[in-house]
């Protein structure tokens, strides 16, 4: 399991019995306390780990990051890190966007994909 050293992710409760890591990708400005709560609501075989980008929460020393290929460059390989567990994506309005390129990077950069992928609050990628 990654250490929870990665500035990128947060684990609120690691769990080394997972069978499934579920990254959530808050809204722009979001910060991952927001998804606390789920920790409790989900199955002890799921490991939720919530993305904090910089400037935003616990990284408000970071300058924010407002170019995509620029984040993509930094925050996939951070992903990367935990892909021995399988994993799946759930991404809030600007985190449904985020949450698909990082797929798509993955994919192209690691040969990894989600399990699933799952978006609310946001249009079709095509849209965009």
């Amino acid at each position: 399991m990654a250490k929870q050293i990665n500035p990128w992710i947060f684990c609120a409760r690691p769990n080394s019995q997972a069978k499934l890591r579920l990254f959530c990708f808050p809204c722009a400005g979001g910060l991952p306390g927001i998804y606390g709560p789920w920790v409790k609501q989900l199955p002890a075989t799921v490991e939720l780990c919530a993305l904090q980008l910089p400037g935003r929460g616990r990284r408000t020393q970071e300058a924010s990051i407002t170019q995509l290929p620029e984040l993509l460059a930094q925050l996939v390989p951070a992903i990367a890190d935990y892909a021995p567990l399988p994993f799946a994506f759930l991404g809030h309005s600007f985190g449904g966007i985020l949450g698909f390129e990082v797929a798509h990077e993955l994919r192209r950069q690691f040969s990894l994909s989600p399990e699933h992928l799952c978006v609310c609050a946001c249009a079709a990628p095509q849209v965009h």
